[in-house]
């Protein structure tokens, strides 16, 4: 039998929590995770038990952040080139990059 994980508190997570989502939420999610820098589990968690996210600036946030600001510009090219209105989901995206970003400059001690 293979060996129990337990997490950062020595708590052993044995329950499977699933869900449905579109295949729209689940992007959104996976961008949502990939900014936090946090596992997808911990961060369900925290915004499922209505914890704060801390978002510790490293070469991984970095790159989820450039990833979501390049998918940004093209929906908005598109949206633009197409004259229609902004998705939810892509209204979200920037706003949760904006956060980020705000919350990584006030962390930085050099600004």
């Amino acid at each position: 039998m293979s060996q129990k994980v337990y997490d950062g508190h020595g708590r052993w997570r044995s329950k499977h929590v699933t869900f449905h989502a579109s295949e729209e939420e689940a992007e959104e999610l996976n961008r949502a995770v990939a900014v936090s820098g946090l596992t997808k589990q911990d961060y369900l968690i925290s915004r499922v038990l209505n914890r704060d996210i801390t978002v510790v600036p490293n070469p991984r946030v970095y790159k989820a952040l450039l990833e979501n600001m390049k998918y940004a510009v093209k929906e908005l090219k598109q949206a633009l080139a197409e004259q229609k209105e902004i998705e939810p989901e892509l209204k979200a995206t920037i706003l949760l990059m904006i956060k980020t970003l705000e919350l990584m400059k006030g962390n930085d001690k050099n600004e």
